[in-house]
């Protein structure tokens, strides 16, 4: 708790239950998005995103090395994933403020791309 980040993460486990992305549903439900995105797999679908079932276990298992069964683990990566700025592969950012910011004004108020400096300091667009 003494973290200056406790409250940013007890504000993210408190708020964004696991099973949200559909990496964490049951075959069942991977199953249904599918059915929406056309095909079988990222070869061969219709729509984006590109393999929607599968950020577990091409990001996480096997370009992270996580651990396949450790749902602890899933959560916080697909957390990473659906609250990260920047993208995936090691490239997202969470920044606490700009989260909290992007996530409540309408898009037409808030720049929610932002910039990184070569000095890898993150800029955000607020009007």
């Amino acid at each position: 708790n003494a973290s200056h980040y406790h409250p940013y993460l007890k504000y993210i486990q408190e708020t964004q239950p696991p099973g949200q992305l559909p990496s964490a549903w049951s075959a069942a439900g991977k199953a249904v998005v599918w059915s929406i995105v056309g095909g079988t797999s990222e070869a061969n679908q219709h729509l984006p995103p590109m393999g929607p079932t599968d950020w577990i276990v091409y990001e996480w298992v096997h370009e992270c090395a996580g651990d396949a069964h450790d749902e602890e683990e899933h959560y916080s990566a697909l957390l990473t994933v659906q609250r990260a700025l920047g993208g995936g592969g090691g490239r997202g950012l969470m920044i606490p403020l700009h989260d909290m910011l992007n996530h409540r004004n309408p898009p037409t108020q808030h720049d929610n791309d932002g910039h990184k400096s070569e000095d890898n300091t993150f800029i955000s667009s607020l009007s």
